[in-house]
């Protein structure tokens, strides 16, 4: 009865890798596959055992051995932000799960599962997680900035109590304070010396 040595190049791989099954001892081989050679290539997606039966030409006798590939599964990597659209100078969150590690790109950085970004203009991030060894597929986000708009005012004078309009540009929607008008012109009458803020927000960018 001969005796078989059965092995395989990787006995652990990721779920997309492949691994080179070989046999010595005897003089003709079959494999579970029904290949016949005497070192193949599996590419399995689950943890599977391979059986080698061998035999000697000379005197018949075949014996029987198997060699098993264990597969770490691919993990797929979710993405997901607090905010896909953010206005200049805001930030965003990144959250990521299905994996362990992760590399963010834009610049490259590393985490566990989430990160804060502050992209200045449209920047696209490509992330890839790794798992017991094994990487992911590339995911990818863009995140959008929007230009803060740029308000325009000037300074008045006016007579104690006299009425004068204020005015501002460069936005869609205006808030002024102290007076709470929500318009882009506002009339006050003060009395003294008064600083006026104004915010002015773009609906639509």
């Amino acid at each position: 009865v001969p005796t078989l040595n059965a092995t395989a190049s990787n006995t652990t791989i990721c779920s997309s890798q492949t691994a080179t099954l070989s046999i010595i001892g005897a003089d003709t081989y079959t494999w579970s596959t029904l290949e016949t050679a005497t070192s193949i290539t599996v590419s399995p997606t689950t943890t599977t055992t391979y059986t080698v039966s061998g035999t000697n030409t000379l005197t018949g006798c075949s014996n029987i051995t198997n060699v098993t590939v264990n597969v770490t599964p691919t993990p797929t990597v979710n993405v997901s932000a607090t905010a896909t659209t953010i206005c200049e100078g805001n930030t965003t969150t990144l959250t990521l799960t299905g994996a362990t590690n992760y590399t963010v790109t834009n610049p490259s950085q590393t985490t566990t599962g989430t990160i804060v970004l502050t992209p200045t203009t449209q920047t696209t991030y490509t992330i890839t997680g790794e798992q017991q060894g094994c990487a992911s597929t590339t995911q990818t986000i863009t995140i959008d900035v929007n230009a803060l708009p740029q308000v325009v005012t000037t300074n008045t004078t006016t007579c104690a109590g006299s009425p004068v309009t204020l005015s501002a540009t460069g936005a869609d929607t205006y808030n002024w304070q102290p007076t709470g008008a929500t318009t882009n012109t506002t009339s006050v009458s003060p009395t003294t010396n008064t600083t006026y803020t104004v915010t002015g927000t773009n609906t639509v960018t």
